[in-house]
């Protein structure tokens, strides 16, 4: 029986560390489960596990967490020892397996509402057990049951993926010092398919309302997750072979390409997409398209890096560039571009770009402008407005110019570019030019 124990435990230990956990720490995170599924058993319906230690047990994120965090659902936490005795008994046997010996277990805070347990070896820390009911509730609804090393007898119950990024969300906005390990679980969430629907958006508003934070904030916020502080606090806890390929690469770029992935670590095409498969699991990098992909470790992406990537043949226009020069401002939720290739739109959970058709007679009046490590196309503000009014034509679109500052355009050339367009074009901007002169 021992045999088969010992072989069960090895299966869930290489599970961590082929995710890139060391040896030790991947028996740590078995320890975490055991531990859970034990206090779970013991006290059925009275706790709700969240935090870093749910995103590594559940949704493969790659940042260690030591902190296994309970929220109590009824009105008083049982008794430490009680607590102390169930965590023994389902961890010990592990313990003696693992090479740990005789395990300890210390109390950091005995207060009514919060509860804090160090289980320890030979001094060492190894993990805590926090117990709260402090940080409010989680919805019945919200409620999901998850399995133990895919066993049905071992059942822990945790917020839904929806309802643990909203509460990533109220931590990230409200937490005193900025730390950029809430910002890598969000996209760890966002990577696995969680959104806010309108009820946890709604909760969210009232959230931010009743803290009076303002976008200008959020925005700061969001600013303050840069290379520094993710290099810092993200080293530590996570698997340092996956932090040094991604660290070493976001030097230089934002992107990664798989065929050059493959070229350059002398790997077949295959493997790397594996790899880099594993890597977007994690939320550490974000597929765009067959074998391009955003370093999530880089946080000066811009997605105009991607605008010449996607489609050599291409530039920013339409919208986007008229946002940019000032012509409007209404601004796109997306990236609006001009292409001779195919036209397609490129979806992911943080952008998105679309490319419209133009024919090769047009493409011209654009000009090249540089990100952090690259080069992209854009149009000039004339032609921008051109292919617009030409595009949105051609599609039976609305092209309502009482929402242009017409007066930041250069008119002569205005007038000889749309020479160069059919006549239809050339009619809506004589149309244009007269009313400026009239209104001046």
């Amino acid at each position: 029986m021992l045999y088969f124990t010992i072989m069960n435990l090895q299966q869930r230990v290489e599970r961590y560390t082929k995710r890139g956990f060391q040896q030790t720490e991947a028996e740590i995170l078995v320890l975490l489960e055991e531990c859970a599924s034990g206090l779970f058993s013991a006290f059925p319906d009275r706790f709700v596990m969240f935090g870093g230690a749910t995103l590594v047990l559940f949704y493969d994120s790659p940042r260690l967490s030591r902190d296994l965090d309970l929220l109590a659902k009824a009105e008083e936490l049982p008794p430490v020892s009680d607590i102390t005795k169930v965590i023994e008994a389902s961890i010990q046997p592990l313990g003696e397996i693992f090479g740990l010996g005789k395990l300890e277990f210390q109390t950091g805070s005995g207060k009514k509402d919060f509860i804090k347990i160090w289980v320890k070896s030979n001094d060492r820390s190894l993990f805590s057990v926090d117990l709260t009911r402090i940080g409010g509730t989680v919805l019945k609804s919200e409620e999901v049951r998850k399995e133990i090393a895919d066993s049905d007898q071992k059942i822990v119950v945790t917020p839904s993926a929806d309802a643990l990024l909203f509460q990533k969300c109220e931590t990230f906005l409200e937490r005193r010092i900025i730390k950029s390990r809430d910002a890598f679980d969000i996209n760890v969430l966002l990577a696995r398919g969680a959104n806010l629907g309108e009820n946890l958006k709604a909760h969210l508003d009232d959230f931010i309302q009743m803290h009076e934070i303002d976008s200008e904030l959020i925005r700061k916020r969001i600013d303050r997750i840069d290379v520094k502080l993710c290099t810092a606090e993200l080293r530590p806890i996570l698997p340092e072979k996956v932090f040094k390929e991604l660290a070493e690469e976001a030097r230089t770029s934002s992107l990664l390409r798989l065929d050059d992935l493959a070229r350059r670590y002398n790997i077949r095409e295959i493997a790397a997409r594996n790899a880099l498969r594993r890597y977007e699991n994690r939320g550490l990098v974000e597929h765009v398209s067959n074998k391009v992909y955003i370093n999530r470790l880089n946080q000066n992406f811009s997605a105009r890096e991607l605008v010449n990537v996607l489609r050599p043949d291409s530039y920013v226009s339409l919208e986007s560039a008229l946002v940019d020069r000032g012509i409007t401002s209404q601004s796109p939720a997306i990236l609006t571009c001009v292409t001779t290739g195919y036209p397609k739109t490129f979806r992911t959970p943080s952008l998105t770009i679309s490319y419209r058709k133009i024919s090769r007679d047009l493409y011209w009046g654009f000009e090249q402008k540089r990100t952090r490590y690259t080069t992209y196309q854009i149009a000039l503000p004339e032609k921008a407005l051109l292919d617009w009014i030409y595009l949105n034509r051609q599609e039976g679109l609305p092209t309502p110019l009482d929402e242009l500052n017409i007066q930041f355009l250069n008119h002569q050339r205005l007038k000889e570019f749309a020479d160069r367009f059919p006549g239809t074009v050339q009619e809506i901007v004589k149309e244009i030019l007269v009313n400026q002169m009239v209104a001046a």
